[in-house]
């Protein structure tokens, strides 16, 4: 672009400069604007296309010219050769694109210079094709009078979707309004002490996304934190596994000592429940060896009939009372304390029978033994019976004479007293 434009002091082309100083000369390469426009460039309010191209044709007002970007009452800016994303900045040329992040910020170069005349403000602001896909312009809106050189300003996308831009979009629109005439005691603007001639001083200021400097610095806090709290927990976990074997062993510990005090307590539990019921045993086995004792002596004492009616005398109430007493002797004798177990249901049944027919045996032995005596007390309960028969038999006859004789002396009585006399 400065090619068109020869140095004023072709000597200067010999000191080595810096950045700035070649911008500088640049920009002075420029053709000065009168301060009092010609009458052809005078106008009221916001200049239309053919003023713009006029004046840019003129004095480079807009350097270099794209009439495709010539609207009726404005100018459309393009995306320059040089933009920077978290201070750093990155070259760009035809058919070159960059990407805004969501929520990030990128500085962007204009690729048009500019060269205001004194008698004209320009006001700027982003497309609004970008507005909608999420970018916000962050430029001042007004350009003063006088500025001459590049203009840089912020992008933000405040979208959650990345936008893309090509090196040449038009990128913002740019109108000129005219002035009130200019005087000697008007300010000039310096552009040749411009605290940021070029691209690169922006770099110094590091512009970011406060967003994502935030985000990236929680993030950060948060990876440190993480750090801190695996330490904690590695810390934690190792503390717990000592614990842990700490507990195991006293667990262990407690559990035998608990086994030691359940096994002793159990045996003290047997050994006092097997004196217990020894003692039980003992008592019931001396009540019913005495209750079968007696039943057996009662049983033995009353039944004297010669015939088989076991069920109805005491000897089977003592066959079983008995059969209880041995029971509980045998028991006692067989379990105890701390012993084996007790013997079989079978066994004791078989024990209970063998008794019950040992007495009903010497009961009928008994009863066999007293037959006889019953027979012949039975033969002469017979006989007494006949005779008292008889006897009454006699008696009765007895009475009828008797009450004959009665008879035959009531008569006689009768015959032998006197009839008294008829009147």
């Amino acid at each position: 672009m400065s090619s068109e434009f020869s140095p004023k002091n072709p000597d200067d082309q010999l000191l080595p400069k810096s950045a700035s100083d070649v911008e500088r000369t640049r920009l002075s390469n420029f053709p000065d604007i009168p301060d009092k426009p010609e009458d052809e460039d005078m106008t009221s309010g916001v200049l239309l296309s053919e003023r713009i191209e006029n004046l840019s044709t003129k004095y480079k007002m807009i350097f270099p010219l794209n009439k495709e970007h010539l609207k009726p009452a404005s100018y459309e800016l393009s995306v320059g050769d040089y933009y920077s994303s978290a201070g750093v900045t990155h070259t760009l040329k035809r058919g070159d694109t960059f990407e805004i992040a969501p929520f990030d910020v990128v500085l962007i170069q204009t690729l048009e210079t500019l060269n205001l005349p004194r008698f004209l403000i320009a006001r700027w602001n982003i497309r609004i094709k970008w507005a909608y896909k999420g970018l916000l312009w962050v430029g001042a809106p007004q350009v003063d009078p006088g500025f001459r050189g590049f203009l840089s300003c912020p992008l933000y996308n405040l979208s959650n979707k990345p936008v893309l831009l090509a090196h040449g979009d038009a990128i913002a629109a740019m109108d000129f309004v005219m002035t009130t005439p200019v005087s000697p005691q008007s300010k000039r603007y310096p552009w040749q002490t411009r605290t940021r001639m070029v691209f690169s001083d922006y770099e110094r200021d590091r512009l970011e996304s406060a967003l994502l400097t935030e985000a990236a610095r929680k993030i950060s806090e948060m990876e440190k934190k993480n750090l801190e709290l695996e330490t904690d927990l590695a810390v934690a976990r190792q503390s717990l596994e000592q614990i842990h074997h700490q507990l195991g062993d006293d667990v262990a510990r407690i559990q035998s000592e608990v086994t030691s005090k359940t096994d002793d307590a159990k045996q003290r539990i047997e050994t006092s429940v097997s004196g217990i019921q020894n003692r039980i045993d003992n008592y019931t086995a001396r009540t019913l060896t005495v209750l079968a004792v007696l039943f057996a002596a009662l049983g033995l004492a009353v039944s004297r009939s010669p015939d088989l009616t076991y069920l109805s005398s005491a000897t089977p109430v003592a066959a079983v009372a008995l059969w209880f007493a041995l029971r509980s002797f045998y028991l006692s004798a067989s379990h105890p304390p701390g012993g084996s177990a007790r013997p079989r249901m079978w066994f004791e049944i078989t024990v209970g029978i063998i008794l019950a027919a040992f007495l009903l045996t010497i009961q009928y032995k008994i009863s066999r033994y007293y037959r006889e005596d019953w027979a012949t007390t039975q033969k002469v309960a017979i006989r007494a019976e006949q005779d008292v028969g008889d006897m009454k038999r006699d008696l009765a006859s007895q009475r009828e004479i008797q009450r004959r004789l009665d008879s035959l002396e009531q008569r006689v009585d009768n015959i032998q007293s006197p009839k008294p006399a008829k009147k």
